[in-house]
C-alpha cells in the first residue's frame, strides 16, 4: 500500500467513522426533542385542557364548466320532478275544464256575435246590392242588347221576308200562273179543235 493510497484510505475511514457518529448523535437528540415535546404536551393538557378540534373542512376544488352545467342541468330536471310529484293532478284538470269552458263559451258568444253582425252589417246589403245590381244588369241587357238584337232580329226577317217574296215567291207564283195559263190554254184548244 503506498502513501496516497493509505492517505486516502486513513481519511475515508475517519470521515466515515465521523458521519455515522454525527448521525446517530443527531438521531438521538430528535428523539429526545420529540420525547419532551410530548411529556411537554401531556403536563400541559392536564393543566389547561385542549381546545376542541375544529371538524376538518370540505376540500373546495374548482371543477369545469362543462361539469357546472351538468349540475345545473340535474337541478332543474330535479327540480321538475319535485314539482311534478307535488302537483295535485285532479285540481288542475278541474281548473283545466274551467278555462277550457270558459275559452269555448267565450268562442260560441263571439261566434253569434259574428253571425249576427255578418247577417246584419254583410249579407243583408250585401243582398240588397247584389239585387239592385241584378235589375241594372237587366235593365242593361233589355235596354242595350236585347232590344237592339229584336228590332236587328226584326230588320234581318223583314229584309229575308222581302227576300223570299220577291226572289222565290213571287217567282213561284209567276211561275205558278205560267203553268196555270198554258194549261187553260191547253185545255181550251183541244175542245176547240174538237168543235
Amino acid at each position: 500500500m503506498g502513501f496516497a493510497s493509505g492517505f486516502f484510505g486513513g481519511i475515508t475511514l475517519t470521515s466515515s467513522i465521523l458521519y455515522l457518529s454525527l448521525a446517530i448523535h443527531q438521531r438521538n437528540r430528535i428523539h429526545q426533542s420529540t420525547l419532551l415535546k410530548q411529556q411537554s404536551f401531556l403536563l400541559t393538557s392536564i393543566v389547561e385542557p385542549l381546545p376542541p378540534i375544529p371538524l376538518p373542512t370540505a376540500r373546495v376544488q374548482r371543477v369545469s364548466l362543462l361539469e357546472t352545467a351538468k349540475d345545473r342541468w340535474n337541478d332543474e330536471v330535479e327540480g321538475a320532478v319535485r314539482r311534478l310529484q307535488r302537483t295535485d293532478w285532479s285540481a288542475f284538470r278541474v281548473s283545466l275544464e274551467d278555462r277550457i269552458a270558459a275559452f269555448w263559451g267565450n268562442g260560441m258568444e263571439k261566434g253569434r256575435e259574428g253571425i249576427q253582425y255578418a247577417e246584419e252589417d254583410v249579407i243583408k246589403p250585401g243582398a240588397e246590392r247584389a239585387i239592385e245590381k241584378g235589375k241594372e244588369g237587366a235593365q242593361y241587357l233589355k235596354d242595350e242588347v236585347v232590344k237592339p238584337a229584336a228590332e236587328h232580329a226584326v230588320e234581318k226577317g223583314k229584309e229575308g221576308a222581302l227576300y223570299v217574296k220577291e226572289e222565290v215567291v213571287e217567282p213561284t207564283m209567276q211561275k205558278g200562273r205560267e203553268q196555270v195559263q198554258f194549261i187553260k190554254e191547253q185545255v181550251r184548244t183541244p175542245a176547240i179543235s174538237e168543235l
